[in-house]
């Protein structure tokens, strides 16, 4: 299915106020996978790759047409990813399946492996995955043969949490693994790198513009700034718990806490700006200007902030509950997953005070 419509009428008396309703948010394409997801969706070279609950491998352009479907079998709950010409996915059986990334043709397929539901990460050259043990294993894209895997140590024992992905620096991978801690394993050959001591460990973040920093959150709602080689550069323990969702967003952290979402500083943790939430936010990104929040109720609204205004200057109801995160692509569209496992394109229209001159 691939629906098109006009500028959607999906805005709060805020965002009428400041740029009127139809031209806050046009919706630029909407396409289904005809089945539930939890995936969330992956960037690739040639596209957005997602997967459902049907067992279906989906490729969408960036305009929003279905490139192909692979039909795996079994569920897939959690995220794929694209390395080289592979779009590698993992079924809740425990099939590691390989697809061509043009054509969606199958590769390789290799069965009855540990399970896996947190998203997928990759240094490159290896597909790296940690399973819902605990247990963290890297596997070949181009044959699924496994290169190594390595046991999870005492505290990870929770099986029914979804773990974080791995934020993959320089050839080394960290991971959250609850009472486990913090972990840094190296990406070529599995050896322990260093550990750091976190209760309840739920997210791990970094990305290439942090410098080698890293940062990890608790579920009571402790943050750590962490240095490449695991040391502790400050600790900041916030004023709520951690409701599951984090994402580094242009000029701080965004928090998904009890309650609201909070953007805190990088330098030292402390609390920029927060706003309440209708319902758990899931994680947060940044285009055109806006803080975009998805939210989990079974309205499934995405929530625009043009900061610091703690109202939303949008909010767009998409009918079923929003997980994970929107993906920006470099057309400007935001691509928003929900938990129906339709995938629908934005484009978003910023206050005049935050448009670029």
């Amino acid at each position: 299915m691939n629906l098109r419509s006009p500028a959607l009428a999906l805005c709060t008396a805020a965002a009428v106020a400041v740029s009127g309703c139809g031209r806050a948010v046009e919706r630029v394409f909407e396409v289904s996978s005809d089945g539930a997801s939890r995936t969330g969706v992956a960037l690739t070279p040639r596209g957005l790759l997602l997967g459902n609950e049907a067992g279906v491998l989906m490729l969408v352009s960036p305009e929003g047409q279905i490139r192909w479907k692979a039909h795996l079998g079994r569920e897939i709950a959690s995220r794929p990813l694209a390395v080289g010409g592979t779009a590698v996915a993992v079924t809740v059986s425990g099939d590691w399946v390989g697809v061509d990334l043009e054509t969606g043709a199958g590769r390789w397929r290799v069965p009855d492996q540990p399970p896996v539901t947190a998203p997928l990460a990759t240094d490159g050259a290896r597909v790296l995955a940690v399973t819902r043990a605990g247990s963290v294993r890297a596997a070949d894209p181009a044959t699924g043969e496994l290169l190594w895997f390595r046991t999870p140590p005492p505290g990870a024992e929770r099986a029914s949490r979804t773990f974080s992905a791995p934020v993959v620096q320089q050839g080394t991978a960290v991971y959250a693994l609850e009472d486990a801690g913090v972990l840094a394993v190296a990406t070529e050959g599995g050896a322990l790198q260093w550990r750091v001591p976190l209760q309840g460990a739920a997210a791990v973040l970094g990305d290439g513009a942090s410098e080698g920093q890293l940062f990890a959150i608790g579920r009571e709602g402790t943050l750590l700034s962490l240095s490449r080689d695991g040391e502790v550069r400050w600790r900041r323990e916030l004023r709520s718990a951690f409701s599951g969702a984090a994402a580094l967003v242009p000029g701080g952290i965004a928090v998904a806490l009890e309650g609201r979402i909070a953007l805190l500083d990088r330098s030292r943790g402390d609390e920029l700006w927060s706003a309440p939430v209708e319902a758990p936010a899931g994680p947060a990104c940044w285009a055109a200007g806006l803080l975009l929040v998805p939210t989990s109720g079974l309205d499934g609204a995405l929530l625009a902030f043009a900061l610091p205004s703690q109202k939303p200057y949008a909010r767009i109801r998409l009918d079923s509950p929003l997980r994970a995160a929107p993906r920006v692509l470099e057309n400007g569209v935001v691509a928003v997953p929900a938990s129906d496992g339709r995938l629908i394109g934005l484009r978003l229209h910023p206050p005049e005070r935050l448009r670029p001159e």
